[in-house]
């Protein structure tokens, strides 16, 4: 009796251990956070971007969480997958690589691959995804959005791209990342930041050109996160907006961009609400109210533009202007409803962008609210145009018929 007894015991523990260790072979081990970085160089970029994984290799520490970092140089045939891991050498980037041959990063098809590869290698409670490449804007057809093909710089990501993006992110692993950094020029505008709001919590970017600097404070924060994982995506994304402004203030770089740089901590849930109080039903009163009294308020409308802040891309053929500081000018109206609704897009704001820090040069006066949107100078084309009908601003609101009435009626802006 006591033999049979044994041997059942035998066998009870024998599958015991038989489906843990099948258990351990299926399941990956799941990280605290993994953090993915999509690095899209042009010959001027390949030096900074590898003192970036230097460092990223340097302030590398304990297990709990990943780097992964996809990146698309200059060369042909010169893109890898590193997964970053500790070392040292501020000479060498020493950490594991994947060749995978010549990608085009303009293409979204190479977005979701790495992410999926990302997902599936390093799976994790909290996820941060950040671009780091040249930034401007959104618009297909103009030489405007992010990641450009260094080969082909016709190729980039445009606005539906991005959308598409968002979507493949959410529908891959059934909710949303907990932050996305635009390591990238002029991004903090409306138009494309609504095209990201269904997958992530929190966004963080730049409303003119920036230096590149979120990547390095996202280094400086890796000790922080492993000892304190619980930090939330709206928290990460504020200490890397106050890193980065510390960063330029100590070595005052902040004379390089005029009146200084702004960086936004944007709430995409708040973002892209529906309700009355948010920012697309406020937009589209507004955009109703000037339409409507379009004949009247022109010149109202005209000095609201050439007074709010401003940002170029260099080849000042890309405007964004500052939509709270034209809120501030559309206030000024003697009809009740464009300054009613020009005050509920302010709060709108202000619920949108919950962390707003910028650097200031002496003498400077920054008013910037921290969104922006896309304003062409000379032509309407881009708002007539199928694609900018399909991005959420223009399905939500009559923001696209406004900007093409007015801008035919007006052609004064800068």
């Amino acid at each position: 009796m006591k033999n049979k007894i044994f041997f059942f015991l035998v066998l009870l523990l024998s599958g015991v251990v038989s489906r843990s260790a099948g258990a351990s072979e299926s399941d990956k081990a799941q990280n605290d956070w993994t953090i993915m970085m999509d690095f899209t160089s042009d010959a001027g970029l390949v030096e900074l971007m590898e003192s970036e994984i230097n460092n990223l290799e340097e302030m590398m520490t304990g297990n709990n969480l990943t780097v992964l970092i996809q990146y698309e140089g200059p060369e042909k045939n010169d893109s890898v997958r590193y997964t970053i891991r500790h070392d040292e050498n501020t000479n060498l980037i020493t950490s594991p690589k994947e060749e995978i041959g010549e990608i085009n990063s303009g293409d979204v098809k190479s977005l979701k691959e790495f992410f999926d590869w990302s997902v599936e290698k390093a799976p994790a409670d909290h996820y941060c995804f950040l671009f780091y490449c040249h930034g401007c804007g959104f618009a297909k057809g103009t030489g405007r959005g992010i990641c450009f093909d260094a080969d082909d710089p016709g190729e980039y990501i445009d606005a539906l791209e991005m959308k598409e993006f968002a979507e493949h992110i959410r529908n891959k692993i059934g909710r949303k990342i907990d932050l996305l950094a635009f390591n990238a020029c002029l991004m903090s505008n409306l138009e494309a930041q609504l095209q990201f709001s269904e997958c992530s919590d929190y966004g963080i970017a730049s409303e003119p050109v920036m230096l590149s600097c979120f990547c390095g404070q996202i280094a400086g924060m890796l000790p922080e996160l492993s000892k304190n994982p619980s930090l939330s995506g709206s928290q990460l994304g504020m200490e890397v907006i106050k890193g980065t402004c510390q960063y330029i203030n100590q070595n005052h770089l902040s004379n390089t961009c005029a009146p200084g740089y702004i960086f936004s901590l944007i709430d995409y849930a708040a973002l892209a609400s529906e309700r009355e109080t948010a920012i697309c039903p406020a937009m589209d009163r507004l955009a109703k109210a000037l339409r409507k009294n379009l004949s009247t308020e022109v010149e109202l409308i005209e000095k609201a533009f050439n007074d709010c802040e401003k940002y170029f891309f260099p080849d000042k053929l890309c405007l964004f202007s500052d939509l709270g500081t034209f809120c501030q000018g559309l206030s000024q109206s003697a009809v009740p409803e464009i300054v009613e609704a020009a005050v509920d897009v302010k709060r709108a704001i202000k619920k949108s962008v919950t962390y707003l820090e910028f650097t200031q040069n002496e003498g400077e006066v920054i008013r910037a609210c921290g969104l922006s949107f896309f304003t062409p100078g000379k032509t309407s084309g881009y708002y007539n145009s199928s694609s900018y009908s399909q991005i959420e601003l223009g399905k939500k609101t009559d923001w696209d018929e406004f900007m093409t009435e007015f801008l035919v009626g007006s052609r004064k802006l800068p």
